[in-house]
């Protein structure tokens, strides 16, 4: 079952959704987008699966296509990856970008309960957050130019890593993405 998320008054979409190879953990990441959202809480819902554990990121993007439903516009293209056992990297590669004016942004999951996730070249963190009991962490990084190959590393023993990748359309009145603020809900 894939996650579902609500609250803000914002209509959630996942973008990606990817299983371990083990079936233990996922990532999903939604893309949301709305002229007045309000403040408040968040609600992931896993319908009738029990979950151990959740790790979530918010981010949130300026100078993004507006056009569209729920941020359909401001998403290009996405890729899910999947390591097949236990690894110290992982990759997630998006075909070539429609503009050079367009962003990178990638989140990757695995299960450690520290901050151990290195951004890869070019990428800025965005955010990590961790927890223990079980051990689960999700890395959100960003680029505010093309980079197909999305990619982060673990400095610690190899570990099962998801990722999720996307191109980020840059709003057509400007040259590039403005930036970031704080992932489009993204869980494990």
């Amino acid at each position: 079952v894939n996650p579902t998320a609500a609250g803000n008054s914002l209509t959630y979409v996942a973008i990606g959704s990817i299983l371990d190879s083990d079936s233990v953990r996922k990532l999903t990441v939604f893309r949301a987008m709305g002229t007045a959202p309000t403040a408040g809480s968040i609600v992931f819902d896993f319908g009738t699966q029990t979950q151990t554990g959740c790790v979530w990121s918010i981010v949130e993007f300026s100078g993004v296509d507006t056009t569209g439903t729920a941020g359909s516009g401001a998403v290009v293209q996405s890729d899910t990856e999947a390591s097949a056992g236990a690894v110290s990297s992982l990759t997630s590669t998006l075909g070539a970008f429609s503009s050079v004016n367009n962003a990178t942004f990638g989140a990757f999951g695995y299960p450690l309960n520290s901050g151990t996730g290195t951004a890869g070249s070019g990428f800025t963190e965005v955010g990590e957050r961790f927890q223990s009991s079980p051990n689960q962490a999700i890395l959100s990084i960003f680029r505010s130019d093309n980079d197909t190959t999305v990619d982060m590393g673990i400095g610690v023993d190899a570990v099962p890593i998801l990722g999720i990748s996307a191109e980020i359309k840059a709003e057509v009145v400007t040259s590039a993405i403005a930036g970031y603020r704080s992932l489009l809900g993204v869980g494990i």
